[in-house]
């Protein structure tokens, strides 16, 4: 098992860090930067959306429905949406807006 230790940080990292709002985890000569938990999602499941057109390859937003919401560690909210004719298109929540 490894033991957290604290090892010499110089006192302008130290203030980087203090900045950022990032925490990190110093264990064993590695500092890792932990990613800030998802407190609430904009979507959720039989939501309908508009899909980018980055997504879809097409000209113009396709209108969808949330079938899977996901907290990915690295990129963040994953959405996935399921338009009419059956296509699905997944990516990250700033690629599909929530229509009201």
């Amino acid at each position: 098992m490894y033991k957290a230790t604290m090892y010499k940080v110089s006192w302008q990292d130290k203030m980087k860090v203090a900045k950022s709002t990032a925490k990190i985890c110093i264990c064993q000569k590695f500092a890792v930067p932990l990613q800030p938990k998802i407190k609430f999602r904009t979507m959720k499941l039989g939501d309908y959306v508009l899909i980018s057109p980055e997504v879809t390859q097409l000209k113009e937003w396709v209108r969808g429905k949330v079938i899977d919401v996901e907290a990915n560690p690295f990129v963040g909210t994953v959405i996935s949406a399921q338009t009419a004719g059956g296509d699905i298109y997944f990516n990250r929540e700033s690629f599909f807006k929530a229509v009201v």
